[in-house]
């Protein structure tokens, strides 16, 4: 069978991350992952305490320095960040607003640029086009998807487009390509697919709108594999990830298969809520709010099918925890989990295996809903406040 994938991330030579999975807080005799070149690592959080915190990575331990805990005016619940222009831009979910702010990233700070509308109610998610000159902004409450110019500064305009996709509209994002745009709809368990014009920023509903989703599914947030042939979704609902193949000239989803994120025979309460793929594309993560875990899957680099690799704890101590973000370093080495319920940031070491290690080491942020680390070209690594 020919892989979806391509023969490199389904062989022995696949690019692997290195250093081992040994607890570094705890074992002095574990190596770890070597700190990567290229600039500073971060790592940003927001949510219910209203504050946006910007923190020094240690990749060694996986410790993580608070530089600036910087307030804002409402609710930054779901971030996006251009660390090629030092910006970050926050959904307002309280006020349904976006905003727009530079980064110091060697202190941390952040400076306001200004404040747009977010064409919708309880805008939920955002990210940035490929070419990072548009936002795509999820209105849960609403049940739109707005398109939001950005300037080279940073400066935001006024929506560009505002479309209605469908109930409980939880995440917009386009593919690697930056040609289509695609909406998980958790209320009305479908992603809608767009093609997207990136000259005007305007989104034209795809020759096929939707890839649908059994009842009670309540699709959330989406992933591409990272050679493009594969996406992944996660199921709040039905706590599942649906494997799906990508058309790339058509810009559509077609389910392949759907695996589940709890243990069999598991009957207590739970939704799924964050997803990643590794960077070598041979693992996928996925966060469980009840069960209080991360459940890792391996890829079936012919098929794209997942199958169930393991389930780690996203808390340190008796819980609830509630894991509704978690990230992934850039290059793979590193898992941290954002816990709302705690208001713990704990840290793992990812191995050549892809299983996440905890590593002995947590912040506290009140709140958290949101968790994110991004690289900085040409900063150094920052000085601790």
């Amino acid at each position: 069978m020919i892989s979806l994938l391509g023969a490199a991330c389904g062989s022995t030579t696949c690019n692997q991350p290195a250093g081992g999975p040994g607890e570094i807080a705890s074992a002095p005799d574990a190596t770890p992952a070597t700190t990567a070149a290229g600039g500073s690592l971060l790592a940003f959080v927001s949510g219910k305490e209203g504050k946006i915190r910007v923190y020094s990575v240690d990749e060694r331990s996986g410790g993580l320095a608070l530089l600036q805990a910087n307030a804002t005016d409402g609710l930054p619940s779901f971030l996006a960040v251009d660390p090629a222009r030092a910006l970050l831009f926050a959904v307002d979910e309280d006020n349904a607003l976006i905003r727009s702010f530079e980064l110091d990233a060697e202190s941390g700070v952040l400076t306001p640029i200004n404040t747009v509308s977010a064409q919708g109610d309880g805008p939920a998610h955002l990210s940035l086009s490929t070419a990072g000159n548009w936002l795509l902004v999820a209105n849960y409450e609403g049940g739109s998807v707005s398109v939001i110019p950005v300037a080279r500064n940073g400066a935001l305009g006024n929506a560009t487009d505002t479309e209605s996709p469908g109930a409980r509209a939880h995440m917009a994002i386009t593919d690697q390509s930056g040609a289509y745009a695609f909406v998980p709809c958790l209320g009305a368990d479908m992603i809608a697919q767009y093609a997207f014009d990136s000259i005007q920023g305007l989104l034209e509903p795809n020759a096929v709108p939707s890839a649908g989703l059994p009842a009670n599914s309540g699709p959330r947030h989406l992933v591409f594999h990272p050679q493009g042939a594969v996406a992944f979704g996660i199921n709040e609902t039905a706590s599942t990830i649906t494997s799906f193949r990508f058309e790339r000239a058509s810009g559509r989803l077609t389910p392949i298969a759907t695996a589940s994120t709890l243990p069999e025979g598991y009957s207590g309460r739970n939704t799924g809520a964050e997803i990643a793929v590794h960077p070598t594309g041979r693992f996928v993560y996925g966060s469980n709010r009840g069960r209080d875990s991360i459940a890792v899957f391996s890829v079936d680099a012919s098929s794209g099918k997942l199958s169930p690799l393991a389930e780690v704890p996203s808390g340190r101590g008796d819980g609830p925890h509630n894991p509704r973000s978690f990230a992934l370093s850039p290059d793979g080495h590193l898992l941290y989990a954002a816990n709302q319920s705690s208001g713990q940031l704990v840290a793992f070491r990812i191995g050549a295996d892809g299983k996440p290690v905890p590593l002995g080491v947590e912040a506290q942020a009140p709140g958290v809903t949101y968790v994110g680390l991004f690289r900085f070209p040409g900063h150094r690594q920052p000085a601790p406040r």
